[in-house]
């Protein structure tokens, strides 16, 4: 059987990189934004029945649209911004 030598300095530094680049990782998931808005973004999940999931589907897929941005611009136009409502 090979006999295996570790150095621990060089797994120490390893360990390090790595941790640090889960640390940006991290940071920049924490800042993802939406569009142009620049603004943080949250997660909403729903449960709809498979029918339903399958029409909007197929309705995003004729229109050549993404499902989120489908969904997202119903969400905003049922609750506008206040500047949206001023404008209407």
């Amino acid at each position: 059987m090979a006999r295996q030598i570790v150095n621990l300095e060089k797994l120490t530094e390893a360990q390090e990189a790595l941790q640090a680049a889960v640390d940006l990782m991290a940071e920049a998931v924490a800042v993802v934004t939406v569009g142009n808005t620049g603004e943080p973004t949250k997660r909403i999940t729903i449960e709809v029945g498979e029918t339903l999931h399958h029409r909007i589907k197929l309705d995003c897929v004729n229109r050549r649209v993404n499902l989120t941005d489908a969904v997202r611009e119903v969400v905003e136009r049922a609750w506008p911004t206040e500047a949206s409502d001023k404008a209407a």
